[in-house]
């Protein structure tokens, strides 16, 4: 899936029923590594929304020019989860 912000395109999957809960990679990898992890251990439990999120730069998260810190990079993740979480309480 793709959640389109005024300047970033963010790549993330989502799995599941019930309370958000959003995992992010470390650098240099992607959605993927978080995702082979953790899934395993939700088929025993119910009521979560997994989220899994490519950083910019990363997977299918593509990093634009004007990107230049990671303090840019947590402003892109922050206003995803804002878009994600506000379109979920809907």
């Amino acid at each position: 899936m793709k959640c389109e912000l005024s300047n970033a395109s963010i790549h993330y999957e989502m799995y599941g029923e019930g309370r958000p809960i959003i995992f992010l990679h470390a650098l240099s990898l992607d959605f993927q590594s978080m995702k082979n992890v953790f899934e395993p251990l939700f088929t025993s439990r119910l009521g979560w929304k997994r989220i899994y999120v490519d950083l910019p730069g990363m997977g299918e998260s593509k990093a634009e020019n004007w990107m230049k810190s990671s303090d840019d990079i947590l402003a892109v993740i922050l206003k995803f989860i804002d878009s994600i979480l506000c379109s979920y309480l809907q």
